[in-house]
């Protein structure tokens, strides 16, 4: 009777991780960002893939997923996943409208979904992300949470807030409403549409037909020790595990289980009378072997997986073997990079836009976790292979000078981590300066607002033809954008941050030491 309590803790398990993962992406207080939340997100397959092959460190989580899935099936799809328990939610919602949900066992969309495998893969060796930014579960998952969700979290706060400061009670704050870009909102809501859509009608199709993380977890399950299967002694053939089964993978005619594409969601087992359905070893040697259950191209079905594999795993190591190595530390990176008008910005740790935009999956906890919220989602900035990640967006904010949180919480490996003392000294970009927008130019005025934001005091006032001017002083600067945030020159600044394709070292300020002067104490006079 232990199989009964499997689903309960399938339950159980997918809350706290679902819960988890949501409040990193809506938390508008930055209170969620312990060690502990930030953790789970090595447990996210495609990241965790990500980091091994761009930095080349193992993930711990991906060796445990692997290890489950090689042991009792697609766990990670019905427990860790975000995405398949948002989906889950949403198949409980139609069963709420529609009723009993029941469904039927139907074909597996094989080609289908190891054609997007296959793309997915041949994209990413070409050099491109594209298909894994859209398709990773785990970053659509956060992309809704923070395209869709967190605007009616920062509306709902800043509404409240409005009340409490009417009523002087003052126990909320209002912060900031950063709206993202068009493209981004429109691509995101029509993407989750079609999900809903799906798990609305189909219950997991997506898993199955789509994702390629699913994908790969399928080919895995087929090998696992344990499985899913009938007892033939057991089962009623009262059809129920079918009729309840979301993966429609549940033959029961022929008291057969796909488990290849089962997500071990364990609703087969909760709703069956008996035990009719439950773990077995899938090597066990078997007494009786019909001919009926006999599956002659179950050998050419393992040989093509194996093989697609390996021809991934040889295009993978050759890609990085071709492919720019990591950016070298930052004591033998060049004095003199190169800089380009028409790029953007990359985060902190990124070291190159090269190594950003190849392991970057746009999931966005990095601008989630942003306390300044610098970090802004980009549409096309990147180019369409870059769609949807990341950029440094300097009319929002500035990249605060000692603030490494976004560094901490990359589980891609896009963002490498970074002490404080060592971002000090990341150069992202270099302040350029326009002088004839300049609002000292224009307006025949004061301003200096560039030079009191700049923390490394690379921007200095300096008196020109009767005028104090900002006075530049490149190898200082850090690429921050305190400067061309607080520029008041409209529709253009007078001075922003160039872009650097591949980060460089700044210079460290020279800090004078002032000596103190001793005040000699004066007698009281009286």
């Amino acid at each position: 009777m232990m199989y009964k309590y499997l689903k309960r803790i399938r339950v159980g398990v997918s809350v706290v991780f679902f819960c988890a993962l949501l409040l990193l992406f809506i938390d508008i207080s930055n209170v969620s960002r312990v060690p502990f939340l930030v953790s789970l997100t090595s447990l996210q397959f495609i990241p965790a893939v990500m980091t091994v092959l761009r930095v080349g460190a193992p993930v711990a989580g991906l060796i445990a997923v692997v290890v489950l899935t090689l042991l009792a099936g697609r766990v990670y799809c019905s427990s860790i996943c975000p995405l398949g328990t948002l989906q889950d939610g949403v198949i409980a919602l139609s069963r709420w409208k529609r009723g009993p949900r029941k469904f039927r066992y139907h074909k597996a969309f094989t080609v289908v979904h190891y054609a997007f495998l296959g793309a997915t893969v041949f994209f990413f060796i070409a050099g491109s992300v594209m298909l894994v930014d859209l398709l990773d579960p785990y970053s659509f998952f956060g992309r809704i949470a923070y395209t869709l969700v967190r605007p009616g979290v920062v509306g709902s706060n800043n509404a409240l807030a409005w009340v409490s400061d009417r009523l002087h009670l003052y126990l909320v704050y209002a912060v900031p409403f950063h709206t993202v870009a068009g493209g981004v909102f429109v691509v995101t809501a029509a993407m989750a549409g079609i999900l809903f859509w799906m798990a609305y009608f189909h219950g997991r199709l997506f898993c199955n037909s789509v994702c390629p993380t699913g994908a790969v977890l399928r080919l895995l399950s087929r090998v696992s020790l344990f499985k899913l299967a009938f007892d033939p002694g057991e089962c009623k053939d009262c059809s129920l595990c079918e009729k309840i089964c979301k993966a429609e993978c549940i033959d029961y005619k022929k008291r057969d289980v796909d488990f290849g594409r089962c997500v071990s969601c364990y609703n087969c087992i909760d709703s069956c009378p008996s035990i009719g359905i439950h773990y077995t070893f899938r090597y066990a040697k078997k007494p009786v072997a019909p001919a009926s259950t006999a599956n002659p191209k179950r050998r050419d079905v393992l040989k093509q997986s194996a093989a697609l594999l390996a021809a991934a795993a040889s295009a993978a190591t050759l890609y990085r073997a071709n492919a720019e190595p990591s950016a070298p530390p930052a004591a033998e990176q060049p004095a003199q990079p190169t800089y380009d008008k028409r790029g953007v910005v990359t985060p902190p740790g990124s070291r190159s836009r090269d190594h950003f935009t190849s392991a970057c999956t746009s999931c966005y906890l990095c601008i989630a976790a942003c306390p300044p919220q610098v970090i802004a989602p980009s549409f096309l900035d990147y180019g369409l292979t870059g769609m949807f990640q990341p950029k440094m967006d300097y009319s929002h904010a500035y990249c605060a000078y000692e603030c490494t949180v976004c560094t901490s919480v990359c589980p891609s490996g896009a963002l490498l981590p970074l002490s404080k003392p060592e971002k000090k000294e990341v150069q992202l970009g270099r302040a350029k300066f326009i002088k004839e927008d300049c609002i000292v130019i224009t307006k025949k005025t004061d301003c200096g607002a560039c030079s009191e934001h700049c923390p490394t005091k690379a921007v200095r006032m300096v008196k020109t033809d009767g005028l104090f001017l900002p006075k530049m002083e490149e190898d200082l600067c850090v690429g921050c954008g305190a400067c061309e945030h607080a520029c008041p020159t409209t529709p253009r600044k007078a001075i922003f941050v160039q872009a650097s394709p591949v980060h460089g070292k700044a210079t460290k300020p020279v800090q004078k030491i002032v000596e103190e002067k001793k005040e000699i104490p004066v007698e009281f006079p009286f």
